[in-house]
């Protein structure tokens, strides 16, 4: 019995390591991109919103998730401004609201 529980959790271990190894380098090329060109992606940021958001949900892809949204505030608000405080609030606010699988870190 315990031998069949053992079996199972190296099963689930090895799904979660191929379901993070299939999507990682997809969420950091993007988190990249939109880091250096922020505004490029101003106007997908919907379509973008609608997969990140179901990144929320699993623990695999939650953090990488949120902190793809958080640098998405770039491109939706202005660059010009120097104070960032209406931008992270309305990213940290969305945030806690989606309840992402894993905790909220909101720093920059």
């Amino acid at each position: 019995m315990i031998n069949t529980q053992l079996e199972k959790e190296a099963h689930i271990r090895s799904r979660v390591a191929e379901i993070d190894s299939a999507v990682d380098p997809a969420l950091r090329l993007s988190g990249a991109a939109i880091r250096s060109h922020p505004t490029f992606f101003a106007s997908a940021v919907v379509r973008l919103l609608d997969l990140l958001f179901v990144g929320f949900g699993s623990p695999v892809t939650a953090k990488k998730s949120c902190q793809i949204f958080t640098d998405l505030r770039r491109s939706v608000f202005s660059q010009q401004d120097e104070d960032d405080t209406l931008p992270q609030t309305v990213a940290a606010v969305t945030l806690q609201f989606m309840k992402p699988s894993c905790p909220v870190e909101f720093v920059r």
